[in-house]
């Protein structure tokens, strides 16, 4: 129960005063009032009023039990997990009290300690207590430190809660850790006052060897510079250096190790490279030890060495320094920091720049933003390097990395560059990963700088084994960091102008750097977008589109993909999905993705997985470009989307040719064949193996470049041979009839061209009787015309025949309406001439919601096509000799008798018909149709169609 909410601290601090002066006598009451103030001085209020006064008088009371007896310097430490029966209180958390002579660095170093195995705090007090005790140790009484006197000594106290664990050993290794660091604590402390004086006495050396050397004035002042709370002293040594038998070793001065080195080693073997570090003849030299501080801080330790030479100029010694820079080190201009700047001015001296000048400058701000670590401990050479490494880079955007092995061969240091809008701990972790790795590392530390420049920068120290030098290819580590360190948008443009060249991926990359969303970045490579802003490109007005079939790696071979790059908006699903299954393809998801360029023009990528049904396998290389072309002619309106456009896939047919199959279908319909569009589409595709035989015996009776009577009567035989094979009646008779209504057509106009384009439409000419089975009476000729905007019907009794056109309305059996007008024609002229002619055609594409006048313009251009596709395959006749279409097969004799007139919803459509004669070229000119303003009226002038036929002759 949290009691406590809504106290303010001072309140729960009097409460708790209250509860623990019950518990003492009442010469200890101040004393208990002034440890409660200070036992609770860093406690959050949140922290208290979430806890009981019961739970917080039990933290407090256990910790005033343990302070009642105390012999210093011997600290008093007890990890432990309280609980009713043993304690008198619980606690979910492991509980840790450290009672101990106040010193520097004790909380830090026991935090450093619980953090390096990773022991969660929950809670943390600590505090200073002016200590009075008896000569027996007993607490006697409590003064606030300011009030400290000569009967009383500084005692402090930390109280700690962190993750629970049961297991005895664990606990107890816990406190023999923490005793160790407590020892290190003491170590340091006790000996940093003669380790200073250690340095003063190196000062006074250093003056007696050559007062006068500019190296030795420069190392002194570097003493100075250290003495001046510049540097934590946390060890010394002094070594002699002896060589034997080619061997280099180390031999410790008995007396000399102070603070954490009164344990190191007596004599060593240095390694060859520890020789060169060891043997080289600089006075002072910097590095980091091999191992982390306990005190203070948990990073290596840094290591300050001034030599000592013979006579001869030999290494035969040297004092060690071992410890932290302070703080305020990080923060000195790097000019004022003895022998960092020697190095310095060295480098700016031959920088060839103009003191003052911009690039000067440049470089003076370059050198002060360097950690300083780096300043102290990479040589002239080094750091010259990497400064006009840093100084060429101009603060471009891209990443760069410096790395340098110290002189020690201890470790390497890293100085990472990124832009600092790319900066991300998921990266910077995987750089340390490639780092540690390409590194042979054994351990690391890193630290991050993100300031105003657009560059972040991150400082590796990959700690590796110098007795262990394993081959190291920096180059390759490099290269593949740098990989990894370009952004999403930088790889695209050097994926653009690997792929366009230079001007134009250039002119690419600035106009869609940015461009796309991080859910495309996600699910895309840059080689992705390179096709996709190429399909982008193809989007040259707002309603246009482009498209892409593929199939991604990643999914199984039965699963495509297909991309829609539309312009402004995203396309409707809606619209979209029914003409991809009408391909044959199931859509399984659906991603929309936003492209936005520089000038905020948005463009839309809608990115579909679908499945094919048909076939186990779809062979997309085979079939990408005709499936893609397929679905931009259903999308513009070019061709029907039904089930027909599965043969696409199923067949690998061009939309051209699965466009010429549904229109025998829709002819077959009007013939009353009994049988549904999509059921013949269905046969198509289940028969597909005989589908395309159709399609080939098409192209080899009607394309111009294809004629082969012998080719076509082997076709014929082998779809013949493979209906033997069909088991479904139903299947034979649905294909028998394509091919008889296939070798039934006398003409087309399937392979003609305008303008080096496909027409929009085919017309056939048929040979009605040569088709069994049909509604009686069978006409000599027709011609059916179909595009996905009209189709419609010519019936002619005989050669010379003459008829009204109509715009018909009966969808579904327009032919029949046609049939019977025929056939009450031949009724009525059977005493003049027993031919006639009739004709129809019908709107498939009537606008919504039309007025009239859209209406009627509608009906006009579907009149068009129907009499252009009549003309296309009609004979001419020039200068008396008869001309035959261009790009025609005619598998009948000379026609060039064709004359129309008006009827039902063309009345005023003869000037019409006769303005497209006219662009034919055609022989009648304006008798062509009769009715028009021009034209001949064949009614009025009370002539037959023979009649017409003689006087146009005359």
């Amino acid at each position: 129960m949290h009691d406590l909410v809504g106290l303010s601290k001072p309140q729960i601090i009097e409460l708790l005063s209250e509860k623990l002066c019950a518990q003492v006598s009442e010469s200890l009451h101040s004393s208990m009032q002034i440890f409660t103030q200070q036992f609770l001085s860093v406690a959050a209020p949140e922290e208290l009023q979430g806890r009981s006064l019961e739970y917080i008088y039990s933290t407090a009371l256990s910790y005033w039990q343990l302070m009642q007896n105390f012999e210093a310097p011997t600290p008093d430490v007890r990890v432990f997990n309280p609980d009713y029966e043993q304690h008198g209180w619980h606690s979910n958390h492991t509980v840790i009290q450290i009672h101990n002579v106040d010193v520097p660095f004790l909380v830090d170093s026991v935090r450093i300690e619980l953090n390096r195995r990773e022991l969660a705090i929950f809670s943390v007090n600590n505090c200073v207590l002016a200590c009075e005790r008896t000569k027996t140790h007993k607490l006697k009484q409590i003064k606030p430190a300011k009030e400290r006197d000569e009967n009383s000594s500084m005692e402090s106290m930390i109280y700690l809660e962190i993750d629970r664990h049961s297991d005895p050993k664990m606990l107890e290794e816990l406190r023999n850790s923490l005793l160790s660091i407590l020892a290190d604590v003491k170590a340091v402390v006790d000996d940093f006052v003669p380790i200073k004086e250690k340095v003063l006495e190196l000062k006074e050396e250093l003056r007696n060897r050559d007062a006068n050397s500019p190296e030795i004035k420069e190392t002194r002042k570097l003493l100075d510079w250290l003495l001046d709370d510049n540097f934590i002293f946390q060890g010394y040594e002094e070594v002699v250096v002896s060589q034997s038998k080619g061997k280099v070793f180390t031999d410790a001065v008995d007396g000399t190790q102070l603070g954490t080195q009164r344990q190191a080693p007596v004599r060593a073997e240095l390694s060859q490279l520890e020789q060169q570090f060891v043997l080289a003849e600089k006075l002072a030299m910097f590095s980091k030890d091999v191992q982390r501080s306990t005190v203070h801080r948990s990073v290596y330790r840094d290591l300050i060495i001034i030599k000592r030479f013979d006579a001869q100029g030999a290494v035969i010694g040297e004092c060690r320094f071992n410890g932290l820079y302070t703080s305020s080190v990080f923060l000195t201009n790097p000019l004022r920091i003895p022998v960092v700047r020697q190095k310095l001015i060295a480098i700016l001296s031959e920088c060839g720049f103009e003191p003052g000048g911009h690039s000067h400058k440049a470089l003076v701000q370059i050198i002060t933003d360097m950690p300083r670590e780096e300043l102290v401990l990479a040589e002239t050479e080094d750091l010259k390097r990497t400064s006009f490494g840093i100084f060429n880079m101009q603060e471009r955007r891209r990443a760069c990395l410096f790395v340098r092995q110290d002189s020690s061969k201890r470790f390497y240091s890293c100085l990472y560059y990124i832009p600092r809008d790319l900066y991300t701990t998921k990266l910077r972790n995987t750089v340390l990963h490639l780092l540690y790795k390409g590194l042979h590392g054994r351990d690391y530390e890193a630290n991050s700088q993100i300031s105003e420049s657009i560059l972040s920068r991150t400082h590796f120290v990959i700690f590796s084994d110098p007795d262990q030098q394993a081959e190291v290819d920096i180059a390759t580590i490099e290269a593949r960091i740098l990989e990894i360190s370009r952004s999403w948008d930088d790889d695209l443009s050097v994926s653009l102008i690997d792929a366009y060249g230079e001007e134009k991926g250039s002119r690419f990359a600035n106009r869609f750097n940015g461009a796309f969303t991080a859910a495309y970045k996600e699910n895309f490579s840059t080689g992705n977008a390179v096709y996709d802003l190429q399909h982008i490109s193809y989007l040259t007005s707002d309603d246009s589109i482009a498209m892409s079939f593929y199939r991604s790696f990643e999914e199984s071979t039965g699963i495509l993909k297909f991309k829609l790059f539309s312009v402004d908006r995203p396309l409707v699903l809606s619209e979209v999905i029914p003409l991809l299954e009408n391909l044959g393809l199931k859509v399984m998801s659906e991603h929309p993705y936003v492209v936005t360029d520089r000038d905020e023009k948005e463009y839309w990528i809608s990115d579909f997985r679908v499945s094919y049904g048909q076939l186990a396998v779809v062979e997309l290389d085979q079939v990408k470009s005709i499936l893609q072309e397929a679905f931009s002619r259903v999308w513009d309106g070019q061709a029907d989307s039904d089930e027909f456009n599965r043969l696409v896939i199923a067949g690998g047919l061009t939309w051209r040719k699965v466009a010429m199959l549904r229109a025998y279908a829709r002819y077959i319909k009007q013939l009353r064949f009994g049988f549904s569009q999509p059921f013949m589409a269905d046969v198509l595709v289940r028969n597909v193996a005989i589908t395309q035989q159709l399609v080939e015996l098409f192209r080899s009776r009607f394309r111009p470049d294809m004629l082969d009577p012998d080719r076509e009567k082997k076709i014929e035989e082998s779809i013949l041979a493979a209906l033997e094979g069909v088991s479904s009646l139903d299947d034979d008779k649905i294909l028998r009839r394509f091919m008889v209504v296939i070798k039934s057509t006398l003409r087309t106009n399937f392979f003609q061209q305008i303008n080096g384009e496909d027409k929009a439409y085919f017309s056939f000419k048929i040979d009605s009787q040569s088709i069994p089975e049909i509604p009686e009476p069978k006409p000599k000729f027709e011609v059916f015309i179909y595009s996905p905007r009209v189709e419609g019907v010519h019936l002619r009794v005989g050669k010379v025949a003459r008829g009204g056109l109509r715009w018909s309305d009966r969808m579904e059996d327009y032919r029949t309406e046609v049939l019977g007008l025929v056939k009450a024609q031949q009724v009525k002229n059977s005493v003049i001439v027993p031919m006639g002619a009739k004709g129809c055609f019908i709107c498939k594409r009537m606008p919504a919601n039309a007025d009239r006048e859209a209406i009627q313009a509608e009906g006009i251009e579907c009149y068009k096509t129907y009499i252009r596709g009549l003309l296309d395959i009609t004979d001419n006749l020039v200068a008396g000799e008869v001309v035959h279409p261009e790009s025609v097969v005619r598998h009948d004799e000379d026609d060039t008798y064709l004359v129309v007139a008006a009827d039902k919803g063309t009345a005023t459509f003869s000037d019409i018909a006769n303005s497209i004669s006219e662009e034919y070229g055609f022989w009648l000119g304006d008798a062509f149709a009769s009715g028009g303003s021009q034209g001949y009226d064949h009614k009025g002038m009370g002539i037959t169609a023979r009649g017409a036929w003689e006087s146009v002759k005359l």
